[in-house]
Formats: C-alpha cells, structure tokens, sequence
C-alpha cells in the first residue's frame, strides 16, 4: 500500500493492488500465493493433527487465496467469484476452528470477521469492501498465528 499512492480505504478492494497493469501487481500478487501456499503447508503437515476439519477447511481456503492471485481483478467476474468463495471459506474455517477446539479467539475473530462484512452491507459504515476484507482476514490470522505458535512451543 505504501508503493500504491492511489490506492484508498473508502474507494478499493485489497485486490485492486494485484490488477495485473498495476505497479504493485506482482508484489502483492506474490504475496498472496505465497500465503495461501504457507497456510496450506501448516494445515496439512501439523494442523491436521489437533484439528482435522478445521485442517482440510483451511486448506481449501489456503487454495482459494491463491487463486485469487492467479486470477487477479483483470478477470473480472472469475476474480469475484474466487474471492467471495475465499471470504466465505476463512470464515467458515474459523467457526469451525472455534467449535473444534473450544477456542475463544477463533470465535471472537468469527464474529468479529462475520460482524465487519454483515455491517459493510448494511451500509453501517462508509468504506470500500477493503476494510471488511482487512478486518475479517486480520482477525482470523490471529487464530492461524496462535495455532501455529502453539504448535512450535510444543514442538510439533
């Protein structure tokens, strides 16, 4: 964002970084088939393990986040499609997360992701759909991270 000086919180979509003839296409683009790949790893080598559904939810979300930057905002409709299909499963990953291990960060990152979008269409707030995609995907980060973290302090 700092290399994109036209990019706005109230106007764009996150992805609007990765259109193809933008500067910032392949930065950001890379960006996020890298995550979706380290996500995928994590989910199937050592989520797995504690979390089985919240492991294979969160691999197929992992899988949808780079398809978003294969098929980037140039793509028109298959981008929305991928991406609505991603914002859809990372929540449905974190509910389940949060029901599977009793994790109350994993639910209150559920209702804080859920909450942002639900009042982005109700129109509750003035932005662009950054900041629902910001807000829900920061939020369930957080759960991803502590897993992870709490694997490494048990050394799994």
């Amino acid at each position: 964002m700092l290399s994109a000086p036209w990019f706005s919180w109230s106007k764009n979509a996150l992805s609007d970084l990765g259109y193809a003839l933008r500067e910032t296409a392949v930065t950001f683009n890379f960006g996020l088939a890298i995550s979706g790949l380290t996500v995928a790893i994590y989910s199937v080598t050592s989520l797995i393990d504690r979390a089985r559904f919240s492991a294979i939810l969160l691999s197929a979300t992992s899988f949808t986040l780079q398809l978003i930057a294969v098929f980037d905002e140039i793509y028109g409709q298959i981008h929305t499609a991928v991406s609505t299909v991603f914002f859809t499963l990372l929540l449905i990953s974190t509910l389940i997360y949060a029901l599977e291990k009793r994790s109350r960060l994993a639910g209150a990152s559920f209702i804080i992701g859920l909450s942002a979008w639900l009042l982005y269409w109700m129109k509750a707030y003035k932005a662009g759909v950054a900041t629902p995609e910001m807000i829900s995907s920061s939020a369930a980060a957080l759960w991803i991270i502590k897993s992870a973290i709490d694997d490494v302090i048990q050394g799994k």
